[in-house]
């Protein structure tokens, strides 16, 4: 969500040069509700259709509230398991 950063949300304190591993196009999946269809994420129309094994190990692409981004990032800090990650992963659907 932009509205994270910004007037009403969190503040630049920084920047960090970026790294070839960071810069590379991160791979997501989507779930369709609707259709109980998974998906490889590319642009929002040319998505590819594919099985929920192909979906494994990905993240599910999402919006995050602040809230829920602060809460990810503190289980990850404290290595425990995340109660939104668990909740979007391919093989909890």
């Amino acid at each position: 969500m932009k509205y994270a950063i910004g007037i009403k949300g969190w503040s630049v304190v920084g920047q960090i040069i970026l790294t070839p591993k960071i810069e590379d196009t991160p791979k997501f999946y989507k779930y369709d509700q609707i259709s109980k269809r998974f998906y490889h994420y590319v642009d929002c129309v040319n998505d590819i259709l594919v099985t929920r094994e192909d979906c494994i190990g990905l993240e599910c692409a999402a919006v995050w509230d602040p809230h829920h981004i602060a809460e990810r990032l503190l289980d990850e800090k404290l290595g425990r398991p995340s109660k939104w990650g668990e909740h979007m992963k391919a093989e909890n659907r």
